[in-house]
């Protein structure tokens, strides 16, 4: 009779963890991820991508695009695939509440910062 009820608890206690298991939702999000706005890719008019104290600063002047401070001709394709980036931003989740960026290889030494502006906006 004892090994009866022994595997009767076992069986609850298996039964049980299934069912937790299986009402469990292991993809859900326990933050709320802020909503970006769209950005015109007309009314960008500059772009600064910076790593580390480099930076690489492009100004919209007469509809053309320029790498300051010596005024290149910056590349019409390059810069309108990172246009079209910045106009379909949208943020996939939060890498770190704890802000321990190094875990995820996003110390200052590695990481790169992309700004847009929209005349003096940033």
């Amino acid at each position: 009779m004892k090994i009866k009820k022994e595997y009767i608890i076992l069986l609850l206690i298996i039964i049980g963890l299934c069912v937790y298991l299986f009402m469990r939702s292991s993809d859900r999000t326990h933050y709320q991820l802020p909503q970006l706005t769209g950005l015109d890719r007309g009314n960008i008019t500059k772009i600064e991508i910076s790593k580390e104290g480099d930076a690489i600063i492009l100004n919209k002047r007469d509809n053309q695009w320029y790498l300051e401070p010596k005024g290149y001709l910056a590349d019409t394709g390059k810069v309108d695939s990172m246009l079209a980036v910045f106009e379909t931003l949208s943020l996939a989740a939060l890498v770190s509440e704890s802000k321990d960026y190094q875990r995820y290889d996003l110390h200052p030494a590695k990481r790169i910062n992309a700004k847009a502006w929209q005349e003096d906006r940033l």
